[in-house]
């Protein structure tokens, strides 16, 4: 077992001289023999070593007989002892988690919270990998799934990982190493247990080497998977536009490129675990040309336009409601609106062709100030509310104008209405209600500055 630790070291740069390593020890087989292995090699590694040790609370005092062995051991060899006392079951009651995945959570929690620069050293083994290679096949995993335990990630190591379980007994009984039995390793209530002692071992009678079998299968995965991801992020960039992703362009890439860069969208887009069934999806709204979906978390995903973006819902003013009382230009009243801004200002018509020539860019829309009605405000759009387009000959509903301009959902949600007593006379997108659009009769111009664009 020692030969086979220290070659995955070598072979995968799991410590460097003068590494602080915390143990993450159970007190089983596996950990004790990954302790008794690290205390082995401190010196010629000139390792700070320290022992960490989690009592879930779950299995009374044979946790407790746990927690002792481990306690005891460390004191014997000098070894510095942290350990945490949980409840597993009530907080895996309290988040709705499977008691496996809440434990999970806190031990890496804590191990992480013990020392942020230290390696944090696990006791997987290649059992370890088999049995977590046949629950993800299982499962139906992909590639990503399939390629097992890596024996790095972040700061967690795995020197055993390619050592088997009976590697490791056999190393602890050599040199008379302690450990204790975890009771419910025997339970079949766990899918990982029904695993080691329904399947495994009828793959053993079909090939008594199946672990060193496994680890190549494992072995050439991982190569498959890293040049796969490498491809993914460099087909990645060659398909991001300034406003999302090309959707023509994504969707001509091979099929193993394209479903690794729609989730790296989707995570770049705020999906925290994208699905399967997330990816397929948006590879239909890809094929179809357009439409949108929701992924986890409520997150949106749409195809517009040739584009596959996140549209996010622009907040408008929901209920609030503003007198508009024009400023002679230079002057104006500005009203914020969340993160818009519109302002109003009249002028004379006389002076108009002047102020257009210098403040072009500053000019959005113009209406006749002088056929108003009644008092102006700018109010959330209403059911029912029409308009007048100008040129058109007929009024039309807010719903089907944002259908002919082809305005995205996003951009729809609390859109302003400026109105007087007899309806809407101006909003962002649309323009001026034809009833009062400048004619050769206006005497003062109404101008707004501001409002949303396409």
């Amino acid at each position: 077992m020692k030969c086979k630790a220290l070659e995955t070291i070598q072979r995968h740069q799991l410590l460097t001289p003068g590494a602080a390593v915390i143990a993450a020890v159970s007190g089983g087989a596996d950990s004790m023999a990954l302790l008794f292995f690290l205390d082995e090699i401190r010196e010629e590694f000139h390792l700070t070593l320290s022992a960490a040790h989690i009592n879930h609370g779950l299995r009374g005092e044979e946790a407790d007989r746990d927690e002792a062995l481990v306690r005891d051991t460390c004191r014997q060899f000098g070894i510095p002892f942290h350990v945490l006392h949980t409840d597993v079951a009530r907080e895996a009651a309290r988040t709705g988690e499977g008691i496996e995945a809440c434990g999970r959570r806190l031990r890496y929690a804590f191990l992480e919270s013990l020392d942020e620069k230290a390696l944090i050293a696990t006791a997987h083994t290649l059992d370890d990998q088999l049995e977590t290679f046949l629950m993800h096949f299982a499962r139906g995993a992909g590639l990503h799934g399939l390629c097992g335990i890596p024996a790095k990630r972040g700061r967690i190591i795995r020197p055993l990982i390619d050592c088997t379980r009976g590697e490791v007994e056999a190393y602890c009984a050599e040199r008379r190493i302690s450990y204790v039995t975890d009771s419910t390793n025997l339970s079949r209530d766990y899918v990982r247990n029904r695993v080691r002692l329904d399947i495994v071992p009828v793959l053993r009678e079909i090939n008594p080497n199946v672990h060193e079998a496994v680890r190549r299968c494992l072995d050439t995965l991982s190569a498959d998977e890293m040049l796969l991801e490498q491809l993914a992020v460099q087909s990645m960039e060659t398909v991001r536009t300034e406003n999302g992703y090309d959707a023509a362009r994504l969707l001509s890439q091979p099929k193993a490129l394209r479903s690794r860069i729609i989730e790296k969208m989707l995570t770049e887009g705020g999906c925290s675990a994208p699905e399967y069934r997330h990816i397929t999806a948006i590879e239909r709204l890809l094929e179809q040309g357009h439409g949108s979906i929701q992924v986890s978390g409520g997150i949106a995903v749409r195809v517009w336009r040739g584009v596959i973006d996140f549209p996010r819902e622009e907040k408008g003013f929901q209920q609030a409601s503003f007198s508009v009382v024009p400023q002679q230009w230079p002057a104006a009243q500005v009203c914020k609106l969340g993160e818009e801004t519109l302002s109003f200002s009249f002028v004379y018509k006389k002076d108009f062709v002047k102020i257009q020539k210098i403040h072009k860019h500053r000019l959005a829309n113009c209406l006749d100030y002088d056929r108003i009605h009644g008092n102006l405000i700018l109010r959330p759009r209403r059911p029912g509310d029409r308009l007048h387009p100008v040129g058109r000959g007929c009024s039309k509903t807010f719903k089907n104008l944002f259908q002919e301009l082809e305005v995205p959902p996003e951009k729809r949600g609390g859109m302003p209405v400026l109105g007087d007593a007899a309806g809407p006379v101006w909003t962002p997108f649309f323009g001026v209600d034809e009833r009062v659009c400048i004619t050769d009769k206006t005497k003062r111009i109404l101008m707004i500055s501001g409002g949303r664009k396409v």
